[in-house]
């Protein structure tokens, strides 16, 4: 928790393997898989701690799926983190250090809450690079 009463989350990217980063350019966008019952809750913002100090600001994206004979109607969330500025070695190398900062209100007060309900391990997020040069880049698991 930050002095100010926002929660703070410190995280450090894994490295990421099977994509091309000669491809890449040197600007990211993280998407974490979140609660859509956390959808519009503010504000937040994120900010890259190692090589650079560019402060952003997220943004939430609702995805929908229609019901069909084999899966049920679907929807999901997820939170844009935009111009996370990684050179492509950073991002494959992994060991970047980015902070998210939340108002924990509503619903979402803490990161359990936000994104821990994706995936199949206890207390894990999911993310994904967003960005070229993979339109869909392999998802990682973030333990916290």
């Amino acid at each position: 928790m930050g002095t100010d009463g926002f929660t703070e989350i410190t995280f450090t990217l894994a490295p990421s393997k099977d994509v091309d980063y000669t491809l890449a350019r040197p600007s990211w966008t993280l998407m974490f898989m979140v609660d859509p019952i956390c959808v519009g809750m503010g504000p937040i913002t994120s900010q890259l701690l190692i090589n650079g100090a560019n402060k952003t600001t997220p943004h939430f994206v609702t995805y929908t799926a229609p019901e069909t004979r084999v899966y049920p109607w679907t929807e999901c969330a997820a939170l844009k983190l935009t111009n996370i500025e990684l050179t492509p070695q950073q991002a494959a190398a992994g060991g970047s250090k980015i902070m998210l900062r939340f108002w924990p209100s509503g619903a979402c007060k803490a990161l359990q809450d936000f994104c821990g309900g994706y995936s199949s391990q206890d207390r894990t997020c999911v993310y994904a690079f967003g960005d070229n040069p993979c339109s869909v880049c392999p998802h990682q698991m973030l333990p916290f």
